[in-house]
């Protein structure tokens, strides 16, 4: 017999899914999981939002983030501060989050600039990157495992690489 949603509890992590064309299932939009057959077993496919902000200071400078050579995404590159929106969380809520936790930095405003995709393994990322305000005399780097260095740097092309 079939489980309801409800009584499945812990023991279905995934969302529920309708079956889509092609065979494939798509789960809830913003953090959506597909099912496809490929060689006779399933593949996961995940979809997550990722945020980053541009700290700018007085002199035209922004803060970047060198990643550690161990991390999933970009490592040993220099980013934009920020990391991936949690289930149910709003995106400006993310970033001030994120900010806080890896450089010490208290969001006072926020602008959506603009937004980038990149597909790194099964994971289909959607990148929001916003202008930030705030008080840049408190950054510190609070996350040296993640971040190699903080460095206040020209501003990169924001094109997708």
């Amino acid at each position: 017999s079939r489980m309801s949603p409800e009584s499945q509890g812990a023991r279905n992590p995934l969302p529920q899914r309708k079956s889509g064309r092609h065979g494939l299932s798509f789960g809830e939009p913003a953090f959506g999981w597909w099912l496809g057959m490929l060689s006779g077993g399933f593949v996961v496919r995940e979809f997550r939002i990722y945020v980053r902000g541009i700290i700018a200071r007085e002199d035209g400078l922004v803060l970047m983030v060198l990643k550690g050579p161990d991390q999933k995404m970009a490592p040993g590159k220099w980013l934009l501060p920020g990391g991936a929106v949690e289930f149910g969380e709003e995106p400006e809520a993310a970033l001030a989050r994120e900010l806080l936790e890896e450089i010490n930095f208290s969001v006072r405003g926020t602008r959506l600039l603009r937004s980038e995709t990149r597909v790194i393994e099964q994971t289909h990322w959607l990148g929001l990157i916003y202008s930030v305000e705030g008080d840049v005399r408190s950054i510190r780097n609070l996350e040296p495992e993640k971040h190699v260095a903080l460095e206040w740097r020209p501003l990169p092309s924001l094109g997708t690489d």
